[in-house]
């Protein structure tokens, strides 16, 4: 949704439902939200998996081995990513109509 957001879509929504929210003192904590949308959560995992389980770790994350990615440099490799689209133009000037969305069909 974030990157729907982003991108210029007006989607209603509320922070209740974003990581960060605590029901209890019905407050809002925007650094657990921006450490999950740069996945840092994700390398805690991968850090605490490693030190348990070995094997699991391999199973679950072979294909971030696979590429180079490690807890310590999985939060910086999103950094560019974020970055490149951020400052992507976009181009919206397509005309309407331009291009058909599925099948039209005929009536009988």
């Amino acid at each position: 949704m974030k990157g729907a957001v982003d991108g210029g879509l007006n989607i209603p929504h509320s922070t209740k439902r974003f990581p960060g929210y605590d029901s209890e003192s019905k407050s809002f904590n925007a650094d657990v939200h921006r450490k999950h949308i740069f996945g840092q959560h994700v390398a805690n995992y991968m850090r605490t998996l490693e030190q348990q389980d070995d094997e699991v770790f391999k199973k679950q994350f072979s294909q971030y081995i696979k590429n180079g990615i490690v807890a310590n440099n999985k939060y910086n490799g999103n950094i560019p990513v974020l970055k490149k689209v951020e400052f992507s133009n976009y181009d919206v000037s397509e005309e309407k109509g331009s291009h058909i969305l599925g099948k039209k069909y005929s009536t009988l």
